[in-house]
């Protein structure tokens, strides 16, 4: 998990996985069971529900 930004008053759920250089806007909530890849961006205000899955960005 290097390189991962978690910005202000955000709400993180259980069972998540944040890949290298993931940044999360302020006030993003990810419900549980989320994976992010890798070089993903959430802008703020943003809510990402459970089972997402998100791949790298390439």
């Amino acid at each position: 998990m290097g390189y991962v930004h978690v910005a202000h008053d955000c709400r993180i759920g259980n069972y998540n996985i944040l890949a290298n250089y993931t940044g999360l806007g302020g006030h993003v909530t990810l419900d549980d069971h989320v994976t992010l890849g890798g070089q993903n961006g959430v802008a703020q205000f943003l809510r990402i529900g459970s089972y997402v899955y998100q791949g790298q960005v390439l």
